[in-house]
């Protein structure tokens, strides 16, 4: 089953169009590119980037880098379903 979400933007094609603008807005800023540049260099430098492990370094409060599942870091940052 599709989440809620997912079922919202199959039925709503001009609120899909509406998101994927400002994603797309959002990647080409300098911030933005600068942050993926960094999260990209850490994972070549710790082997992970491309091996097929699916795990992401998730970056931690204090500063570093921790290594965990792509879901668990999309998870913690967000409210309570």
């Amino acid at each position: 089953m599709a989440s809620k979400s997912t079922e919202y933007y199959k039925s709503h094609a001009s609120a899909l169009k509406i998101k994927q603008d400002y994603a797309a807005k959002r990647n080409k800023t300098t911030k933005e590119k600068k942050n993926i540049a960094e999260h990209t260099r850490v994972s070549r430098e710790k082997g992970t980037y491309g091996n097929g492990d699916n795990k992401d370094w998730s970056s931690k409060k204090g500063g570093g880098y921790v290594k965990e599942s792509p879901g668990k870091n999309r998870a913690r940052n967000r409210g309570k379903k």
